[in-house]
C-alpha cells in the first residue's frame, strides 16, 4: 500500500509519504498547510487523480459547512 501527500499550493504535492520511519513520518506534516493524504493500492495512480479527489473532498466539506451555517 502506498500513501501520497497532497498539499494545496505546496511544491512537494504528490510525493509518496514514507511510513516505515516514525520520526520522518511525523516530520512530514506542517499544520500551517491544508493537507490531505491519499492511499493508493494501484501503482498507476497519478497526481491528477489525487487532485480531482482533493477537489471533490473540498466541495463536500464546503457543502457540509453551508448546511451548518443555514
Amino acid at each position: 500500500m502506498q500513501f501520497f501527500l497532497y498539499k494545496r499550493d505546496f511544491p512537494e504535492c504528490g510525493r509518496e509519504m514514507r511510513t516505515d520511519d516514525e520520526k520522518a513520518f511525523h516530520c512530514q506534516f506542517n499544520a500551517d498547510h491544508p493537507t490531505r493524504g491519499f492511499e493508493s493500492t494501484d501503482e498507476l495512480s497519478s497526481i491528477s487523480e489525487m487532485s480531482a479527489a482533493y477537489r471533490h473532498a473540498e466541495r463536500l466539506s464546503k457543502n457540509n459547512y453551508k448546511g451548518l451555517l443555514n
